[in-house]
């Protein structure tokens, strides 16, 4: 499976295309889940490994949510 949607095929879609649309919603609500979660842990205070943890977290979303985006835009 791709891990993108090829530029040629984003340049000929409008901006608000429902593929572009799914696309920016589904990444939108990875970044504030992950970030929500983030801010909730470390309200007490953070700890490197915290971070770190966190970090991995938000990455993994993000490479989970970029492949599902791209995988509607297939379809």
């Amino acid at each position: 499976m791709p891990t993108s949607i090829p530029t040629r095929t984003i340049s000929r879609l409008p901006a608000d295309a429902p593929e572009i649309r799914v696309r920016a919603a589904t990444l939108n609500a990875a970044l504030r889940v992950t970030a929500d979660d983030f801010a909730w842990a470390t309200a007490e205070g953070v700890s490197a490994d915290a971070v770190d943890r966190h970090r991995k977290r938000m990455a993994e979303a993000l490479r989970t949510t970029a492949s599902s985006a791209v995988h509607l835009a297939e379809l």
